[in-house]
């Protein structure tokens, strides 16, 4: 599907404005810069009781001007105003449910079951796309054709406001990320089908971080990665969101030290926390203005700190 122009969405709510409400991205060509076809990209949402952010977040993904566009909405049942808020732009989705499922990443595998897109993207329903991401990542993809992975920079955005901090990736370095040293933004990734279809999906057993461990999967299985040093997408920071309201801290800790074995190959001894330790100082110490700044930011955003 090419996707549609702002003037054939329905009009956003009063008082929004701005991207994606009152502003698209112009129509792309019909081909690529040389005559090669788009890589057609599928993008899957998963949702549940996110109505409050979801309409900015399918408008976000509509408004790419992209000619090849395959988005999937996976919904868990929500009883708030997400399901008429996904009626009003059913007529652009590949797919859409509502039914009760096991969470975030059963909820992921159910629409990427539905896909035929080359390359894949996911993008939570309180998170948004900034414009021309799209555009950005087929032009990677199709620049590095042994390129599995494809990720680059996003910003922080509050629950209520739009103000923007920026939040860069690192260069892939997979032991780095197995002590929490590598940071690679959610919402600024993408990958082609193929690696995808090869592993078994997200670990629905995972309820905290599965995005990082779908990484890790992906790198153990020969996945090549690439950084893009652009600006793609949003993660919107707010307390009831997963990764900032502490509900599942104990969760968090056994999901990591999982993926911390799958990585290193065993448990994690005293040893481990020197060399964490000493990764940590390591990325800190080359941007520690950017370091701390964040820190900032999740300050006045929850009124605690974090990370």
């Amino acid at each position: 599907m090419r996707c549609p122009r702002l003037s054939e969405l329905p009009p956003p709510p009063e008082g929004k404005s701005g991207w994606p409400w009152t502003e698209g991205h112009a129509d792309l060509p019909d081909t690529m810069a040389g005559g090669s076809a788009w890589p057609r990209v599928a993008i899957v949402t998963a949702s549940y009781n996110q109505g409050k952010f979801l309409e900015q977040t399918i408008r976000s993904v509509l408004l790419q001007g992209y000619p090849d566009l395959e988005y999937i909405i996976v919904d868990g049942g929500s009883n708030d105003e997400s399901i008429g808020i996904i009626r009003k732009y059913e007529e652009w989705l590949a797919y859409w449910c509502s039914e009760t499922d096991g969470g975030p990443p059963a909820a992921l595998n159910k629409g990427f079951r539905h896909i035929t897109g080359d390359v894949l993207g996911y993008l939570n329903a309180d998170d948004f796309y900034l414009r021309g991401c799209l555009p950005r990542i087929a032009d990677e993809f199709q620049r590095q054709p042994l390129v599995d992975v494809v990720y680059g920079n996003g910003h922080f955005t509050y629950a209520s406001t739009e103000v923007l901090k920026p939040i860069f990736s690192d260069q892939w370095d997979l032991r780095r990320f197995a002590y929490g040293a590598c940071i690679i933004i959610q919402q600024a990734t993408f990958f082609r089908k193929k690696p995808f279809q090869n592993l078994s999906g997200f670990n629905e057993d995972n309820r905290t971080c599965w995005d990082a461990e779908l990484l890790v999967e992906l790198a153990l299985a020969g996945a090549q990665f690439n950084y893009c040093d652009d600006f793609l997408g949003v993660f919107r920071i707010h307390e009831d969101s997963i990764t900032a309201s502490g509900r599942f801290k104990e969760q968090l800790r056994r999901d990591q030290e999982w993926i911390f074995e799958k990585i290193i190959g065993r448990s994690r001894s005293v040893i481990d926390r020197l060399f964490e330790l000493i990764y940590r100082i390591q990325r800190f110490s080359s941007h520690p203005y950017r370091a701390l700044d964040y820190r900032l930011f999740f300050r006045r955003a929850l009124k605690r700190w974090w990370l």
